[in-house]
């Protein structure tokens, strides 16, 4: 449609009641645009989210509320992006329902962020309820295991803390803290994870298993798996080819599992994974 205002997407959501809708956000100022004939024609929505749009959630059974992530705060639609309210100020990268209770979700920015009545309100996870430090943070969750919540926190430009909750976000605990000296730098470039630079506050991602909440999977420049329910991980790639890991395009910005294929998101395309992260093709 020749809008060169739409033409930097970096947030993309279908309505999980009907396909035919599709929430788009925009990097810069142009907001969220939304198609309602599956992306042959869009239209903006009210004015509200912007900045580089950086995660759009549709809730799962009455679609007409949908939130937005966005450099400007946390926004809530009750009409399907008609109008906006901004639920909570400050910059926000991630958000998520908490699996089979959708009044429980979670936020984050350079901290964590916890409400009860879909998200109409917000609460600061404290430092005394375990989110000691600040930085870039990402939230996941798992269908397997609804109570728990994973939070991974950058440092800068390295990886800085990995924290698990197991009371749906009310406590956390620390289960990482990043020292590239004694090789815990996921974010670096170095698959032994001892290097002393990285991109997070360009490209990090993270997503769970839908069937083990123990099963968990970071990347930047790599991809790093844990089984242990984010106690230690093991490198899953590597950057550059040929090397003996495997290979995924660098500079990830999202995984998402969806169903039993886990998507990686980069500045190389889209790659999947139907093993849990052994083997990637690029799509």
């Amino acid at each position: 449609d020749n809008n060169s205002t739409w033409m930097n997407v970096y947030a993309l959501t279908i309505d999980p009641v009907s396909q035919n809708i599709v929430y788009a956000g925009m990097a810069g100022s142009a907001g969220i645009i939304k198609s309602i004939n599956a992306g042959a024609t869009w239209t903006a929505t009210g004015a509200g989210p912007s900045s580089t749009v950086r995660k759009i959630l549709i809730h799962p059974t009455t679609p007409n509320i949908v939130f937005a992530a966005a450099p400007n705060g946390i926004w809530r639609s009750t009409n399907a992006g008609t109008s906006w309210t901004q639920v909570h100020t400050g910059s926000k990268e991630d958000i998520e329902f908490k699996p089979g209770d959708m009044n429980i979700m979670y936020a984050s920015g350079n901290d964590v962020y916890r409400s009860t009545d879909n998200g109409i309100n917000w609460t600061l996870v404290s430092a005394a309820q375990g989110i000691t430090n600040i930085g870039r943070t990402l939230v996941s969750v798992s269908a397997a295991n609804p109570n728990v919540v994973y939070a991974v926190q950058a440092s800068g430009s390295l990886f800085g803390r990995m924290y698990k909750s197991t009371d749906a976000g009310l406590t956390f605990i620390t289960t990482v803290v990043g020292n590239p000296a004694s090789g815990t730098n996921y974010f670096g470039y170095p698959s032994s994870g001892t290097g002393t630079s990285g991109q997070a506050t360009y490209d990090m991602g993270m997503d769970v298993s839908p069937t083990n909440a123990d099963d968990v999977y970071i990347a930047g420049i790599i991809c790093w798996r844990s089984v242990n329910g984010g106690t230690s991980f093991t490198p899953l790639t590597e950057w550059f080819l040929p090397n003996s890991l495997g290979y995924n395009h660098a500079d990830v910005h999202g995984l998402y599992w969806i169903n039993s294929t886990l998507y990686s998101l980069s500045d190389g395309g889209i790659y999947k994974s139907t093993d849990n992260g052994d083997n990637w093709t690029d799509l």
